[in-house]
């Protein structure tokens, strides 16, 4: 068989077999800085009870919640 049957033999497969499984799985994007220590879970959590509560800011309820010190900067960030 020719070269030239062979790549047009590749290219009439489906894409998922050329490629195989293991490409098909998405890959997490890579990013600079370091791993975030505030879980999504934590953040959704902290939205909902700063949206019960009268009065103070995001970062005084995440404290409250969870203990941990972050700001109202790094909290609008990770929101978008």
């Amino acid at each position: 068989m020719s070269l030239a049957h062979r790549i047009q033999a590749k290219l009439s497969e489906p894409r998922a077999q050329r490629l195989g499984r293991a490409d098909l799985v998405a890959r997490e994007p890579l990013r600079a800085g370091r791993k975030a220590c505030f879980a999504v879970a934590d953040l959704v959590t902290s939205l909902f009870f700063h949206v019960l509560q009268v009065k103070g800011t995001l970062s005084e309820d995440v404290n409250e919640l969870t203990s941990q010190t972050i700001s109202d900067s790094a909290l609008s960030q990770r929101r978008t």
